[in-house]
């Protein structure tokens, strides 16, 4: 297969399986097209790999290619056609594949953390979301130098704030999101709790509704479901959490479509996916994710108690200090030595599994 092929129909297995997103930057057609070009960005090296510690499981480290830790940020960006493009990063998600463990770790990142350490040692104290924005227009302040991707500054003031390396990023947008799933023929999921937003609007959508259970849903429920806010009790570390769901939702479809089974036919569904990862990374990457459990994928979010922030409502609106210590105390249980499973975010239990998910019902009104 072409080496350009293959880098873009692997990157979307890879970022499929590793970092669902709710939304993603929205390239302009071109930068869509370039995006599926090799980077000429400079690929950096994980970390050496070693075996399990004792009294860990897991495949050995040797059984695959990836070394180490393989780290990536997923950006998403508040974006779609259906109204003008914005350069708000509304999802941003750390994402380690461990092969060594056989261990997925994210951590979530809400849009509204602030006051956070930027790599010069000042301080930030805008919202997370508006930071892409101000690295495009000025990349120096926060360590990029005139024409460095402004995801790879982004990664790399996000790899400070945590204090863990990033190896790469990745993005994909919201429309391509849905498509994706589409493209797999939905996705099944399980909702925990009731969710009714009468005024959702999003691809065709006029408003969401979801009681708690199993349901089949397509690639714009999926996407209302991860975005949803503003239901009875809602918020943004609400939908983030289940973004994680739809995580491994997303990789549970892509292994029954068996979509590396027929690389050119997926190819021609894979939305646009702009990412820094080499293309023999990807492959060999792609491949480690596919075969970790749900039950070995750890996820956790930054948010306020004791969990990294503290809410605030100031001249800013709401945000969320952070608490860098605590930020960084739970990214290093996260995200630990290769071979070494994470002491923290394993998924609880969920529901047994229909043997017939129903689909998810149109809206009829909260």
């Amino acid at each position: 297969m072409p080496r350009i092929l293959t880098r873009r129909l692997a990157t979307g297995a890879l970022i499929a399986a590793l970092v669902a997103s709710c939304g993603g930057p929205g390239p302009s057609a071109s930068t869509a097209e370039r995006s599926a070009e090799p980077s000429s960005s400079p690929a950096a090296t994980p970390s050496a790999g070693g075996s399990p510690a004792p009294g860990t499981t897991g495949p050995s480290a040797s059984a695959h290619p990836v070394a180490g830790r393989l780290t990536i940020l997923l950006v998403g960006f508040d974006n779609t056609t259906e109204r003008e493009r914005s350069e708000l990063t509304d999802t941003v998600i750390v994402a380690s594949l461990d092969p060594a463990a056989g261990t997925v770790s994210l951590l979530g990142l809400p849009r509204d953390l602030s006051d956070f350490p930027l790599p010069d040692g000042t301080v930030y104290r805008e919202k997370l979301n508006s930071l892409y924005a101000e690295i495009r227009a000025n990349p120096g302040r926060f360590g990029g130098t005139a024409g460095a991707e402004p995801e790879a500054v982004l990664a790399g003031v996000v790899g400070n704030l945590v204090d863990v390396p990033i190896d790469h990023w990745a993005t994909v947008d919201m429309d391509g999101f849905a498509a994706m799933i589409d493209a797999l023929g939905g996705i099944e999921v399980y909702v925990e709790d009731p969710i009714c937003d009468a005024g959702y609007r999003q691809l065709g959508l006029r408003g969401f509704e979801a009681a708690a259970g199993w349901w089949h849903m397509t690639g714009s429920q999926a996407l209302g479901l991860a975005r949803v806010r503003h239901d009875a009790g809602g918020s943004d570390f609400q939908r983030m959490r289940r973004q994680q769901a739809l995580l491994v939702a997303i990789r549970d479809a892509i292994v029954v479509a068996g979509a590396d089974g027929d690389p050119l036919g997926w190819l021609e569904r894979v939305p646009a996916i702009r990412t820094n990862l080499p293309p023999d990374l990807i492959v060999d990457a792609a491949s480690a994710a596919a075969a970790v459990s749900a039950e070995r994928i750890h996820g956790r979010l930054i948010q306020p108690f004791g969990n990294g922030g503290t809410e605030l409502y100031d001249e800013r609106g709401y945000v969320l200090r952070a608490n860098v210590d605590e930020i960084r105390e739970i990214a290093e249980l996260l995200f630990t030595d290769p071979g070494t499973r994470p002491s923290t975010g394993r998924p609880g239990p969920k529901p047994e599994k229909p043997a017939t998910v129903p689909e998810l019902p149109r809206f009829n009104g909260c």
